[in-house]
């Protein structure tokens, strides 16, 4: 039977199918390569995707790990006994310079503001009552303080009364103790100064203790009337205990009176001369006292009151 089909046509308006043709690459375009300063190939390498672990890491592409904080316990800790000796040493030696410093640096400063020159002194208030205060205190002496004393020599504080001829007939001095008075009497010359008769040569001891401490001691000497002579024992309190002489040698025992009334606050006594200003030079020996606020009384009025409460002056 005959095959009467017709062969394929191409269909009105189809296309006949074209050969493929083999695809060929997408050309990429290339750009010039310019060479890469050191900043930009950081960029680089630090952008570039972690590599597989076939491959080891190169150095630029791995990161540091922070290193732990050591604290100064486990430091030490952590060190050989030879090197923590070390390591304390070093320490206690820089505490040992900063207190060394310190310890200068306020002893140089507390010592220059108290420091006086002749620049920097001013004497507007320095008052009299220092002085006196410092003189109060030397009197608190002790032989053994003497720092160049003369061989064979007994010093002692006091005051002695002599006759013409310069002779010591009376002597008051302050004890070692500080708390007595010892007088001593010459009765070899006694008859000659205070007409008190006796036949003895000798030298007398008389001791007078006291509760409080000695501060000051002297003899009142009356130019006029040896007679009216009278131990002064200053108390460290200011108040003033006398002694009457003639009235001690004549019972032969020295004691105390009493406490000198109307006078107090006394620190120091001074015997002076009260010359008389009218150019005939006449005048008399006379004691002082001074008190802590400076001011100096004389002692005259009150030790004719003391001795004498009749007679008002000389």
């Amino acid at each position: 039977m005959e095959n009467n089909s017709m062969p394929n046509m191409p269909q009105f308006g189809s296309q006949p199918n074209p050969t493929p043709k083999p695809q060929q690459p997408s050309q990429v375009p290339q750009f010039p390569q310019f060479p890469l300063d050191a900043q930009s190939q950081q960029f680089t390498q630090a952008n570039q995707p972690i590599q597989s672990p076939s491959q080891p890491p190169t150095p630029s592409s791995v990161t540091p790990a922070p290193k732990p904080h050591i604290s100064l316990k486990e430091k030490i800790h952590s060190k050989t006994p030879n090197q923590n000796l070390v390591f304390l040493s070093v320490i206690l030696g820089v505490i040992t310079i900063i207190a060394t410093t310190v310890a200068i640096w306020t002893l140089v400063n507390s010592s220059s503001s108290t420091r006086l020159t002749a620049t920097n002194f001013d004497d507007s208030n320095v008052t009299t009552v220092k002085e006196v205060d410092l003189s109060a205190k030397i009197l608190g002496f002790f032989p053994n303080k003497i720092t160049n004393p003369t061989a064979d020599v007994i010093y002692r504080l006091g005051a002695h009364r002599t006759n013409a001829e310069g002779k010591a007939v009376i002597g008051a001095y302050i004890n070692t103790t500080n708390k007595a008075a010892e007088v001593y009497v010459y009765w070899e010359f006694v008859n000659g100064l205070y007409g008190v008769a006796t036949d003895r040569t000798d030298r007398e001891l008389f001791t007078l203790e006291f509760d409080q401490t000695i501060s000051d001691i002297t003899i009142a000497e009356s130019s006029e009337d040896p007679g009216r002579d009278i131990i002064l024992i200053l108390l460290s309190d200011g108040t003033v205990q006398y002694v009457p002489v003639l009235m001690s040698l004549q019972t032969k025992t020295f004691q105390t009176s009493g406490q000198l009334a109307g006078v107090a606050d006394v620190v120091k006594f001074y015997n002076t001369d009260a010359v008389s200003d009218t150019g005939d030079f006449s005048g008399y020996r006379t004691t002082l006292a001074q008190r802590s606020d400076g001011s100096i009384i004389d002692l005259k009025p009150f030790l004719i009151s003391a001795t004498n409460p009749e007679q008002t002056s000389e």
